[in-house]
Parts: C-alpha cells; sequence; structure tokens
C-alpha cells in the first residue's frame, strides 16, 4: 500500500506587512490583542483591484489608524470592557458605528463585535474641495477643533482625523456605559479629551505617511473654517429647497443644521446654515 500523506499543518497566524484584511481582536481574558492577516483568498483577489479605487485604498488606512493608533491608546480600556472591535471599509458606503445585535462568537457564546465601517464614498467626499468648505461651515466639531493650532490648516488629512476620532468615540462612549448616548453631553466630552490628548494629531500624521505610500496626498488644499453660526432663534430668513426658494424663519439653531418653519407651511425643515441667509 502506498504510504499515506503527511498530515497539513494549520498555518499560524502571523503579523501582517500591508494593509490587506486586517483584524483587531481583543480576548475576553484580558490578553493583548493580536493584529493578523487571514487566509481570506477572495479577500486578497478582490484588493487586486484596488489600484484603481483611491477612495477605497484610503478607506482601509482609516481603518488602520484606527487599529493601530486609538485601539492601541484605549487598549486597557477594551481588555477592561470583554469587547470584540473590528474596523472595516466598504465600497460606495459611508462612515458609521454599529453592535451587529446577534454577534456570536465560534464556541456559541455571545459576544459584544463593535464595528467602524468606514467607505469609500464618505472619504472622497472629503476630497471634493467645495464640500469640504460646507463641512467647515455647518459642521461644529470641524470649526471647534479645527481652529487648534496644533493641526495648522485644515486639510483633507485633518479632516479625516477628525472623522475617525468621532467614529471612535461613539465606542469609548459605549465602553464607559452609555450605548444610547448619541450625540450627547458625554460623547462630545469623550470626543474633546481624545483631541485634548492629541490623538487627532498623531492620527492625522499617521494618515499622511500612509497616504504618500498609495500616492495620495492629503495636504493637497485647504479650506477656510467658518465663524460661529450667525443665526438666532426667531431669524427671518430664506432659503432653497427641492421646492424652491423658501421664506421663513429659524426656530432653533443646532449643532449642524438650522430648523426652520416656512411662512407659507405647517411642517418644520431642517436645513445647513450654508444654504440659509438672514433677510434685512
Amino acid at each position: 500500500m502506498p504510504d499515506a500523506p503527511p498530515p497539513t499543518e494549520k498555518p499560524e497566524r502571523q503579523t501582517p506587512t500591508t494593509l490587506l484584511d486586517y483584524e483587531y481582536d481583543f480576548q475576553q481574558q484580558g490578553q493583548r490583542g493580536t493584529l493578523w492577516q487571514g487566509p481570506n483568498q477572495a479577500m486578497k483577489k478582490h484588493l487586486n483591484s484596488l489600484a484603481d479605487d483611491p477612495p477605497l485604498k484610503l478607506a482601509k488606512i482609516l481603518c488602520l489608524a484606527t487599529k493601530e493608533i486609538l485601539a492601541l491608546r484605549y487598549a486597557q480600556e477594551i481588555r477592561a470592557s470583554a469587547c470584540q472591535f473590528q474596523a472595516r471599509s466598504k465600497k460606495n458606503a459611508w462612515a458609521t458605528y454599529y453592535m451587529p445585535p446577534q454577534a456570536r462568537r465560534k464556541d456559541g457564546v455571545s459576544s459584544k463585535i463593535h464595528i467602524i465601517q468606514f467607505g469609500s464614498r464618505c472619504v472622497d467626499s472629503f476630497f471634493d474641495q467645495e464640500r469640504l468648505t460646507r463641512n467647515a461651515q455647518d459642521d461644529e466639531e470641524v470649526r471647534t477643533y479645527g481652529r487648534l493650532a496644533k493641526y495648522g490648516p485644515l486639510t483633507p488629512a485633518v479632516a479625516l482625523s477628525f472623522l475617525v476620532l468621532h467614529e471612535f468615540a461613539h465606542f469609548l462612549v459605549y465602553l464607559d456605559g452609555y450605548p444610547r448616548e448619541g450625540h450627547g453631553p458625554r460623547f462630545h466630552a469623550k470626543l474633546r479629551s481624545m483631541h485634548d490628548a492629541n490623538d487627532g494629531v498623531l492620527v492625522a500624521a499617521f494618515l499622511r505617511s500612509q497616504g504618500s505610500k498609495v500616492g495620495v496626498d492629503l495636504d493637497a488644499f485647504f479650506v477656510p473654517i467658518a465663524e460661529k453660526i450667525p443665526f438666532r432663534a426667531g431669524d427671518s430668513v430664506t432659503w432653497t429647497d427641492r421646492h424652491g426658494t423658501q421664506i421663513g424663519t429659524v426656530l432653533r439653531v443646532n449643532r449642524q443644521s438650522l430648523t426652520l418653519l416656512p411662512d407659507h407651511g405647517k411642517w418644520k425643515t431642517y436645513a445647513p446654515p450654508s444654504a440659509v441667509q438672514l433677510t434685512r
């Protein structure tokens, strides 16, 4: 009888050296998380097409910044929570944070797997100079932290670092015991503490370094940061929406929008400050 073939040994996990198929997994036993590259052939085949999709490449770099900068800086809190954490990229999607409701580990025990997702559509919008200018006018986080001297001019690198901190702050607020906080006071306090700790500076520097390796200049342009929203409740304003030019009143000044009531309508609406003008 011919000799039986030798048993195939299961390949060991290896520390990756490229931006391929990363996963950051904190074990419940409190061990240090491991960065590894799994034998996902389908993923490797898909990555061969990334040369024609720079936004998706950058989305993967945002994931890497989340894992190698923020997850390491807050490793103690993550290990203590016994939560599993993943950052992933997705084509033609926006940025988001969520926890799948029925995530389960291989042993069948319920787990808390938190997902931070960065989509290529979202990343691509940061290279639209006109759109980034509107963000600098309408987004309170950009107006607040973009003025700090340590960040320098508001370039795509800086704006993307704010995005990474924003999504990770949601995760940290959950770890603090407030799963339904949303964009409430605790969220903004956590975000402020991250900026005070220079997390954004480190992430921006990381993005610049990795972006240059894939041929993308993340400081290609900068945009001015608007002053505080020049509106107050009760102001008479005009704006344009899908129904045409509207005349009405400001009901409330929100963090990133205005609540408006048209003069000839019963229903309130919302608009960014950049789309609204005061009437004299």
